[in-house]
């Protein structure tokens, strides 16, 4: 079951490329919490996280670009808000196997707690941050 439902018109953003990456990043969130409904192994939930912070990076590096090159105003606080999800999900990647290893329950909760983030993150981001650069976008011809 899908956790976060794909809204076009409140997550949308009219931009091809980028509402298809922001969906790829949903699937993704949703494969880690059917990984955690599921209740699968760490290594599962390991590889989902993976996967998870090698498409944010990519994905972040496109709009990077863009804010580059038609000189968003307000690419340093985009930028910084992208670069602390990367060094959260780079530190809870560091920490979870040391925080895990002590029980079931401690790896549920703290898989609990990544998935909570995500999601909270995701809709704040796209539906909040994400709207100041469409504009620009679209006026320099990103569809």
């Amino acid at each position: 079951m899908d956790l976060i439902k794909w809204d076009e018109e409140q997550m949308g953003t009219g931009i091809g490329i980028i509402d298809s990456q922001h969906k790829e990043l949903c699937k993704i969130i949703n494969s880690f919490g059917d990984a955690l409904n599921n209740d699968e192994d760490q290594e599962v939930l390991y590889e989902t996280l993976e996967r998870l912070l090698d498409y944010a990076k990519y994905h972040f590096s496109l709009e990077e670009e863009y804010f580059e090159k038609f000189d968003f105003s307000e690419q340093s606080l985009h930028k910084s808000e992208h670069k602390y999800f990367l060094e959260y999900f780079n530190t809870i990647r560091k920490n979870l196997d040391k925080k895990t290893k002590k029980s079931k329950l401690s790896q549920t909760e703290a898989s609990m707690d990544i998935l909570r983030y995500l999601i909270e993150w995701f809709i704040t981001h796209i539906t909040g941050s994400d709207r100041e650069y469409i504009e620009l976008f679209k006026k320099n011809g990103v569809i």
